[in-house]
């Protein structure tokens, strides 16, 4: 259903679908998630809502999803990621909000998510790195992709309690100045 401007969304449309794995809604140019919208998609595991007007991610839209190992929603208008919109997706391996207009990045916002391995936050306004919610991935995340976002100092303690993190992506930054010793190791 990519590229293409659905009038209606809700929860019956996905009705009698409840072995669906896999469920393409990119560049829709939809604005939001109708909270029941997914509630028979138990055994859904990649959602992609990428391109379109996402202001925000619902907590309570994620809460069938307990199967959902890979969310998109890159290219979205998201400007604050919030406290704990993701914690219903304990399962979560993959989480993308590549080029949205997130300038910040609550402290909680990864909290539950034990499983994420892969973040990608580039091409965002970020002007200081999120430490406080990453510390929540301290045991899980692999790879972080902060590029194309306006970090203008990266710390020693920013970074130091991702002990499993082994690919970072800071390409095309800009305004970094500072990257401090053992920052990144």
């Amino acid at each position: 259903l990519a590229d293409h401007r659905p009038r209606h969304s809700g929860e019956e449309t996905w009705c009698g679908l409840v072995q669906l794995s896999g469920l393409q809604l990119s560049d829709n140019r939809r604005d939001g998630l109708a909270e029941g919208a997914f509630a028979s998609l138990a055994s859904l595991e990649s959602l992609s809502r990428a391109s379109n007007r996402l202001a925000y991610a619902c907590k309570a839209c994620w809460r069938p999803l307990r199967s959902l190992y890979s969310l998109d929603l890159s290219g979205n208008q998201i400007g604050l990621i919030q406290s704990e919109n993701f914690s219903p997706l304990w399962n979560l391996r993959k989480l993308f909000l590549s080029k949205n207009r997130a300038f910040r990045v609550s402290e909680h916002a990864f909290v539950g998510l034990h499983s994420l391995d892969t973040l990608k936050l580039d091409g965002n306004s970020l002007t200081k790195l999120p430490a406080m919610a990453l510390k929540s991935l301290r045991f899980s995340l692999k790879s972080l992709d902060l590029g194309r976002n306006p970090l203008y100092r990266i710390s020693t303690d920013d970074l130091a309690n991702l002990p499993r993190l082994t690919d970072i992506r800071l390409v095309n930054m800009q305004r970094l100045r500072f990257v401090a010793r053992g920052a990144v190791q």
